[in-house]
């Protein structure tokens, strides 16, 4: 690592045997941890919210690893596969679903996706975080 503002990663490129090198910025790493974390808690939060609503076990089983998927997810971005943004995003929709069939208003996995899209927008020697992706 050249310095703390960016994260490397060295792959194989197994047609070329080349060495690829991807550098992320740190705020990139730093907005999917703050992801890892929210969502951890989110995923705590929301058992218990629905636990007190005397929602039916299933939908709080369900909400529950469905906010456990996403986190798991978050991590498989650290890897540098873009299915874990897809796998993050159908989560959230599933998250979301259940919330809105519990009448439980909640908007923050809308945001929750808009804003690591964005953050995965951030480039570092000129390329996104996106573009970088496997």
């Amino acid at each position: 690592m050249e310095n703390n503002s960016q994260i490397e990663n060295n792959t194989v490129d197994s047609q070329s045997s080349t060495v690829i090198c991807k550098k992320r910025h740190w705020l990139v790493t730093a907005g999917i941890w703050l992801m890892i974390i929210i969502n951890a808690f989110f995923s705590l939060t929301y058992c218990f919210t629905l636990i007190e609503f005397k929602i039916q076990p299933v939908l709080i089983w369900l909400s529950t690893i469905t906010n456990l998927s996403i986190v798991v997810f978050a991590v498989i971005l650290l890897k540098w596969k873009k299915w874990g943004f897809y796998g993050f995003l159908a989560s959230n929709l599933i998250s979301q679903f259940i919330l809105a069939f519990t009448n439980i208003a909640s908007y923050s996995g809308w945001l929750m996706i808009i804003i690591l899209w964005a953050i995965l927008q951030i480039k570092k020697d000129g390329v996104s975080c996106w573009k970088q992706l496997e």
